[in-house]
């Protein structure tokens, strides 16, 4: 069973990879026009995809995700890349940057929410809030750089702007009026940098359409349900199907900690029939950068990512000695400049 479950998995990379190489010139004209770099904070829940409710061409959005979304510049890792990240944005692509900072929840029923804050929407938004505040206060002083909070309702996948006097606008509440986004961002955001405006809406635009086409399509909720069989540690994973995996960035001294809930949720998944029984999957993958002249970055990838596959195992029989035996191991890298996936190590089957 997890045979066929990585190759699905595999498959839906192929697809990724692929569409990844089509849309190379939609990205550049997108870049240009659109000159701020977005990245998102975010759960590890496979639903909170921004990329897809925005309809924005992927690789735009840079994630980092984590449990509940919970993170902490303080982070040794998480401090190092968002320093890189803003240092690159600014010094030498000349871009602004804007954060949106998200929590997540289901409208339809509190369990297929965040399990990440016992689906306890009030902490959630507090939580992120909390981290609003911690980047904007990092980088005040910096014109070109904010922050904002952003809630989405998974059952009709639809995006909640919180102003800065703790307002809020629900996108599907504009009833499909996408010449309101400008509007809303004034009010919400009086003191937003100007230059940030015309990078926003375009968001707040993709996600109307993406609430309007869903609509027609009669989108059926129960496809929102919790089904995660993987647990996906390292980076690059935002083409897993969006409720197949529960991807962790490796950013927290207590990733094991981390892992551990994750499996709990897979564990649950399990004992109430929402996946078949049999198998999991622990997925390790890491990307670099393959630079002219520099040979040993793959290496280090694949060192990186050996570690994570041995960490997750580990972190499974230490939080949930019952599941051991049930995951199985899939190692791979990333070739960060067109995504192209590697298998390093993969189970042996008879």
């Amino acid at each position: 069973m997890t045979r066929a479950l990585i190759e699905q998995l595999l498959e839906q990379h192929r697809n990724y990879f692929e569409m990844f190489a089509a849309q190379s010139e939609e990205r550049e004209r997108y870049h240009e026009e659109h000159p701020t770099n977005i990245a998102t904070f975010k759960c590890m829940d496979g639903r909170v995809n921004l990329s897809a409710l925005t309809r924005t061409p992927i690789g735009i959005i840079r994630p980092f995700r984590n449990i509940g979304g919970i993170f902490d510049l303080g982070w040794s890792v998480l401090n190092a890349q968002i320093a890189k990240y803003v240092k690159t944005s600014e010094h030498v692509k000349g871009r602004r940057v804007l954060f949106l900072v998200t929590y997540h929840y289901a409208k339809g029923n509190p369990e297929r929410g965040c399990r990440g804050h016992k689906y306890d929407v009030g902490e959630a938004v507090r939580c992120a809030r909390r981290q609003v505040e911690q980047i904007r206060r990092v980088f005040r002083g910096h014109a070109g750089i904010d922050a904002l909070l952003v809630g989405v309702e998974t059952d009709h996948q639809t995006l909640i702007f919180h102003g800065r006097d703790r307002q809020r606008v629900s996108m599907a509440g504009l009833n499909g009026d996408e010449g309101a986004a400008d509007d809303v961002i004034r009010a919400l955001y009086p003191d937003i940098h100007p230059e940030l405006v015309p990078d926003l809406a375009p968001l707040m635009r993709g996600n109307i359409r993406h609430i309007r086409d869903l609509k027609r399509a009669e989108h059926e909720i129960e496809d929102r349900e919790h089904r995660e069989r993987i647990i996906a540690v390292g980076d690059g994973f935002e083409w897993i199907k969006y409720n197949g995996a529960l991807a962790i960035n490796d950013l927290e001294l207590t990733l094991d900690d981390t892992i551990g809930m994750a499996a709990g949720i897979i564990k649950d998944n399990l004992e109430s029939g929402r996946i078949p029984s049999g198998k999991a999957l622990l997925f390790a993958s890491v990307s670099y950068k393959d630079d002219a002249g520099v040979s040993y970055m793959r290496q280090l990838a694949i060192e990186r990512a050996r570690y994570l596959t041995r960490l997750g195992l580990e972190s499974v029989r230490k939080f949930h000695p019952d599941l051991h035996g049930r995951f199985e191991a899939l190692t791979c890298v990333m070739r960060w400049q067109d995504r192209r996936l590697e298998v390093i190590e993969r189970p042996s089957w008879r």
